[in-house]
């Protein structure tokens, strides 16, 4: 399902850049904070929930027609489960597209993307004692989920003049996984649907 949803997504973009200008009009580089949010494992865990670390972004403008900006993402977010110490790391590259609302002061940029995202779990183990007071280690655990993800987003620009070539923005985005099925866990909602809020900060450098 994932490769033939992304393999759609490469035709379409594809077909609309043989009917426009393809033009690197300006990079994106960001960071954000991982909140979870959500009836699922990553944020309603009866062991303890994921806490965010960190999120790296990069996003590029390849395509303008109009107010819009057609192009591609690419974030990588941190977390963690200290009561199991379990980090949990995910790589997303997607395809979006923007619409630039221009004031006087400012500029709105509400944005909507659509990719894959990979989710990888990895702990060394954990230290416990039962009952009878005995150390117990839980033992090494690594796993990789694959999911598709949406996203919606807006930023805040500011000094948004065409001649600046360094754009600050305030951000806050929205991100809905939907996690292929697996043999290892239970098929509900509780297990493949994540949801995550990422509020950030970023520039914007513009290239031409």
């Amino acid at each position: 399902m994932v490769k033939k949803i992304l393999f759609a997504l490469i035709i379409l973009t594809k077909i609309s850049f043989a009917y426009s200008q393809i033009e690197i009009n300006d990079i994106g580089i960001e960071t954000r904070y991982p909140i979870t949010m959500g009836e699922n494992f990553l944020n309603n865990n009866e062991v303890g929930d994921y806490n965010g670390i960190i999120d790296f972004g990069l996003d590029v403008n390849i395509l303008k027609k109009n107010n819009f900006n057609f192009g591609i993402l690419f974030n990588i977010s941190f977390l963690s489960m200290s009561e199991t110490n379990l980090n949990l790391s995910c790589l997303s590259p997607k395809l979006k597209v923007d619409y630039l609302v221009d004031f006087e002061s400012v500029q709105v940029i509400p944005q909507f993307a659509i990719g894959y995202s990979r989710w990888m779990f990895q702990s060394k183990g954990t230290d416990l004692t039962d009952e009878y007071n005995n150390q117990i280690n839980t033992g090494s655990y690594k796993e990789n989920k694959d999911g598709i993800t949406l996203k919606a987003s807006t930023k805040i620009v500011i000094n948004g003049k065409e001649d600046h070539k360094i754009k600050l923005y305030f951000l806050v985005a929205y991100e809905f996984t939907r996690l292929q099925k697996s043999d290892e866990a239970v098929n509900s909602d509780f297990n493949r649907n994540l949801q995550l809020l990422y509020p950030g900060i970023g520039i914007i450098w513009k290239i031409n």
